[in-house]
C-alpha cells in the first residue's frame, strides 16, 4: 500500500471492500478511445480538451459503504506522474496541476445542495500539484455543508478543506487508480442509500491557468452529468 495517510485513525476495512462495491460507470475503457458506455467529454462535442493527457481521463469508478465509512475507487488510462519532471509537454505548454473532484448528491435531488456542482452535499478533491516543503504530491480536500451560496466559490460549503478528516489513501502519483476512504458520520450517507454522483477532473497548465487544459467527465455528457448509484 502507498501513499497512505491518516495513521492514527483505525477502525475501517481494507480497501478489499470495493470489491464488492458499486461501479459508477458501468464500463471500462478499451484504452484505445472507444467508450461506448463511458462517454469522455473529449468525445462529446460539448467541452473541448486541447491536450490528451492520459492520466486526466476516467476509465472507472467504484464507491462502497459500511456502517462507518465510505470506499472511493477511481481509475485513469494512465500513471499518474510521480514529479514535476514527468509532467508532459505539448509544443511550448506543459501540464502545471491536476484536480479530481467528485461530488455527492446525497439526497438524490439536483435542486438541493449546491447547485453549482450539480446539487451535491459532499465535494471530495483529489488533486496532484507542487507544494512549498514537499514538491510534486497528491493533496486531498473534502468539502461538506451545501449553503445554498453559489458565489463566491469559497463560501459555497460550510466546512471546506478538512484533509484532517480523510482516513486513509492509496494510490496516486505512480499508479492508474486512487483509493480514498471518508468517514460517513460528515457524508449523511448508508449502504442501500440512492445517490448521484458528479465527478470530473481537469489539469491546469502553463498556457491554461484556469484547468482547462485537460477536461473528462464520469459518465456522459457535460460537467454536471449525474451518475445515479445505490450504494452496496
Amino acid at each position: 500500500m502507498s501513499g497512505r495517510l491518516g495513521s492514527g485513525k483505525r477502525g475501517y476495512q481494507s480497501k478489499d471492500r470495493l470489491a464488492s462495491g458499486k461501479d459508477a460507470l458501468g464500463a471500462r475503457s478499451d484504452h484505445h478511445g472507444s467508450r461506448s458506455r463511458l462517454g469522455l467529454a473529449r468525445q462529446s462535442g460539448r467541452l473541448k480538451n486541447p491536450y490528451p493527457v492520459p492520466w486526466a481521463d476516467f476509465t472507472s469508478a467504484t464507491f462502497a459503504v459500511d456502517a462507518n465509512y465510505l470506499y472511493v475507487r477511481v481509475t485513469v488510462d494512465g500513471v499518474f506522474p510521480s514529479t514535476e519532471e514527468a509532467l508532459p509537454r505539448y509544443g511550448q505548454d506543459q501540464i502545471t496541476k491536476y484536480n479530481m473532484n467528485i461530488c455527492l448528491d446525497t439526497d438524490n435531488n439536483k435542486d438541493t445542495g449546491c447547485l453549482s456542482d450539480g446539487g451535491s452535499e459532499v465535494s471530495l478533491g483529489a488533486d496532484m500539484m507542487m507544494t512549498p516543503n514537499c514538491g510534486w504530491m497528491d493533496v486531498y480536500d473534502f468539502w461538506y455543508g451545501a449553503t445554498g451560496i453559489e458565489q463566491p466559490e469559497m463560501a459555497r460549503y460550510a466546512h471546506i478543506f478538512n484533509r484532517n478528516l480523510m482516513v486513509a489513501a492509496w494510490g496516486g502519483a505512480g499508479h492508474n487508480y486512487r483509493i480514498i476512504v471518508y468517514p460517513v458520520g460528515q457524508l449523511g450517507i448508508h449502504p442501500g442509500q440512492t445517490i448521484a454522483v458528479i465527478g470530473w477532473d481537469e489539469c491546469a497548465s502553463v498556457q491554461y491557468a484556469n484547468c482547462h487544459a485537460t477536461f473528462d467527465v464520469l459518465g456522459t455528457g457535460g460537467m454536471n452529468n449525474r451518475v445515479v448509484i445505490l450504494l452496496p
